[in-house]
């Protein structure tokens, strides 16, 4: 089986980048299960991190309709 980043290389994941989130709180309102909005202002996943995180086969939809709302295209989806 495949473990750490291999299994990552393989699913469906979302980062974020932090220095080009601008805060608008889009993706955090559109998808509040998947994102929250850091103590710096800008967005963090519901890990509290900026990613990668893998996404669940169920997650990959609304991961794509985020990036597409993020007016500062800090969503990363791959």
């Amino acid at each position: 089986p495949l473990r750490g980043v291999e299994r990552l290389m393989t699913m469906p994941s979302v980062s974020i980048d932090q220095n080009v989130c601008m805060g608008s709180e889009y993706c955090v309102r559109a998808h509040p299960e998947l994102f929250s909005l850091g103590d710096e202002g800008v967005a963090t996943l519901a890990d509290g991190g900026a990613g990668p995180l893998a996404l669940a086969a169920g997650q990959v939809e609304v991961v794509q309709q985020a990036s597409r709302l993020c007016p500062a295209g800090a969503i990363e989806f791959c």
